[in-house]
């Protein structure tokens, strides 16, 4: 058996895109199912949801890059 130990990080996409995807995130962590989520910066519920982020001090948070952002939106 070796001494390594292991963490399965589940990270959730699309943080602060609508109100309805924040309260899934955050309920989702809440039971323990996301340990990490990445905050769509450019939609308006992204203000909702970092400020809600003090709440959810365990929730890793990071942004999503500029080209994700912009393929999402093209659609390719």
């Amino acid at each position: 058996m070796s001494d390594i130990e292991r963490r399965l990080i589940v990270n959730s996409d699309d943080l602060g895109r609508t109100s309805g995807i924040n309260e899934g995130i955050f309920a989702a962590h809440d039971k323990g199912m996301v340990t990490s989520a990445t905050l769509m910066v450019i939609y308006p519920a992204a203000a909702e949801a970092a400020g809600a982020l003090d709440r959810y001090p365990e929730l890793g948070v990071g942004p999503v890059s500029y080209t994700h952002l912009r393929a999402h939106e093209t659609g390719s």
